[in-house]
């Protein structure tokens, strides 16, 4: 990757998230932009142990309704501009867009609190092949649970991704 590329970070902490949570974070493009998502970083811990099942879903048109928040997009050197795609944390499932696949699926073990827990990597387009690409404000790359969590599922979600 040139060093010359837009890239940025956003991090949402201690993510609470609904027993019977759908998409819980998404990235969703802009126009005129090219949004390559590089990789996500999934890790927490819960009041009951269990997993949950992580799966990174393309879809085609926005999520609507919902509870969401949004983190910051951080820039990885500050003299870029602000990022122009939008990120969501969703602590209440939304409406889900349309789906166009899954891409990638792990399942995520979640000790209990007091238990250092294990980090699920996605990563794209490091190696071989293209990472996801958005390339519009109605493309979206979101983050589901596939409707179960253990109780008091909390969870760690990092993403990066780059900017054409």
């Amino acid at each position: 990757m040139s060093l010359d590329v837009k890239t940025y970070s956003a991090v949402s902490s201690a993510l609470s998230v609904s027993l019977t949570g759908t998409d819980i974070f998404t990235i969703t493009g802009a126009n005129g932009v090219d949004v390559r998502v590089q990789e996500i970083r999934v890790s927490g811990l819960a009041t009951t142990a269990g997993s949950v099942s992580l799966q990174v879903n393309m879809r085609s048109s926005a999520n609507s309704a919902g509870t969401s928040s949004a983190p910051t997009a951080v820039p990885h050197d500050s003299n870029d501009a602000a990022a122009q795609a939008t990120v969501l944390a969703y602590t209440a499932n939304p409406t889900l867009g349309t789906a166009v696949g899954a891409i990638r699926a792990e399942r995520l073990p979640l000790p209990l609190a007091s238990i250092v827990g294990r980090t699920v990597v996605f990563e794209f387009g490091r190696a071989e092949g293209k990472p996801p690409i958005l390339h519009n404000s109605n493309e979206v790359l979101a983050l589901n649970i596939g409707g179960a969590a253990p109780v008091g599922a909390s969870l760690t979600v990092a993403i990066e991704w780059t900017e054409q």
